[in-house]
């Protein structure tokens, strides 16, 4: 029973390069930088497979959309008092750093700068032409134009992945879910403090709220070559690096999804459940 539902879930959440996009979740100085009041280093390691995906999509015309945490004095809300103390207006002269008002990801006066800084990362800057959602919230959905944006392009289907994975990656999973969105998290993509809180969300959305894929980083070069190649060829040739066919549970339903995705990130598929992925 528990094979045909994830044989089902598979086939819905199958990408199709026309009503695909890509989000990604407060990838930020606040959050990444050496030092920050709330850094999250393993975050930092995420960010090659976050960079191939972007470019990925980009090549293949496929919307790639930012987020950014953002706190205002002005928008005085939960995240800051009491949950966010450190996204509170750093006091003249005081310390700073995790527990303490530290001006992280705040805008306006006394605006974080820095390592504190609300700012995208340099390695994952958005292009002039792309989407940067600012959400005052953990959900990214909430109070922005995301679903607007998303619904006017014909979008159906949600490449996630950034961070943190138990708070905005989580609220904006389950909030895409909510709206009907076929969401695919890439378990390799996103990023938090604890590894347990990690594994507890991905047995939370894999029952009810997403598949999970995993971006392969193995021989990342050769990827690179095969996508400059015609992709279309190179797929029915079975030219994918590093995996055989038929290897991956629901290989024959991925091999649907764009070619460029494909072949370019190794058959992005959900990994099986086991020691990394736990069925429930």
């Amino acid at each position: 029973m528990e094979q045909a539902r994830w044989a089902r879930v598979t086939k819905t959440h199958c990408l199709e390069r026309e009503s695909t996009a890509l989000i990604v979740i407060d990838m930020q100085r606040g959050f990444l930088d050496p030092g920050a009041s709330l850094e999250v280093p393993k975050g930092r390691a995420i960010i090659p497979n976050l960079h191939l995906m972007i470019e990925t999509c980009r090549a293949q015309g496929v919307p790639v959309i930012f987020t950014q945490f953002v706190y205002s004095t002005a928008v005085p809300c939960l995240c800051g008092d009491p949950f966010g103390i450190e996204h509170l207006p750093a006091p003249v002269s005081q310390p700073t750093g995790l527990g303490r008002p530290s001006s992280n990801c705040l805008i306006g006066p006394n605006a974080g700068l820095g390592s504190e800084s609300a700012e995208i990362i340099g390695e994952l800057m958005p292009r002039p032409d792309e989407l940067v959602i600012q959400g005052h919230t953990y959900d990214k959905f909430y109070g922005t134009p995301l679903d607007l944006a998303l619904r006017c392009r014909g979008i159906d289907y949600l490449i996630v992945a950034g961070m943190t994975t138990e708070i905005c990656v989580n609220c904006t999973v389950l909030a895409a879910a909510a709206r009907n969105y076929r969401v695919t998290v890439v378990t390799d993509g996103v990023a938090t403090v604890e590894e347990d809180v990690q594994q507890f969300c991905f047995n939370i959305w894999q029952r009810k709220f997403a598949r999970l894929c995993q971006r392969a980083v193995a021989q990342e070069k050769s990827v690179l070559l095969i996508a400059k190649r015609n992709l279309n060829s190179a797929l029915a040739q079975g030219a994918n690096p590093g995996l055989r066919r038929g290897q991956l549970p629901g290989e024959q339903h991925c091999q649907r999804v764009f070619a460029g995705w494909n072949v370019h990130c190794q058959m992005l598929n959900r990994a099986p459940p086991g020691p990394h992925l736990k069925s429930t």
